[in-house]
């Protein structure tokens, strides 16, 4: 993925197919997007709040993986993509078709985004040892101690 994302010239593209990448989500999410649904806390760490409701979430609305915590240098890239939007445009205008498009020299979809980063994170999981429910978070699956069932 990181082919597919040095790969686009316009920077806020960049920032918002790394934030599709570092969040597992689908590309729909990442399209309903503004600058409301960042915070930034006094540390630095930039809070991504789904309340746009992930297709999965909208059972529980309240449970934690509503929320992620988005640090270093990402965070620093979407703050400065936030403050180049009006209010309430979205982060990006970038079509399913547009990122399909872009994607197709790797043989990938925009389904292939959420998919490719949960595995990712699934070699991460066993190459340190990591607590594996740290995937269906990820996910933003309802239960947390649940498998991932309907992720494409």
């Amino acid at each position: 993925m990181n082919q597919v994302i040095c790969s686009r010239t316009d920077w806020k593209e960049r920032v918002v197919l790394r934030l599709a990448w570092i969040t597992a989500s689908r590309w729909s999410e990442i399209a309903a997007l503004t600058a409301k649904n960042f915070s930034l806390e006094p540390d630095g760490t930039l809070i991504l709040d789904w309340s746009v409701a992930p297709e999965t979430a909208k059972a529980d609305p309240h449970r934690a993986s509503r929320f992620m915590r988005i640090r270093g240098q990402d965070a620093f890239d979407i703050i400065k993509l936030c403050r180049t939007l009006q209010e309430n445009e979205k982060l990006t205008n970038l079509t399913t078709a547009r990122v399909e498009r872009a994607l197709a020299p790797w043989n990938a979809t925009a389904h292939s985004i959420k998919r490719g980063a949960l595995r990712h994170a699934a070699q991460i999981v066993e190459t340190h040892n990591l607590n594996p429910h740290v995937i269906s978070q990820l996910a933003k699956h309802v239960d947390p101690f649940d498998l991932p069932q309907n992720t494409v």
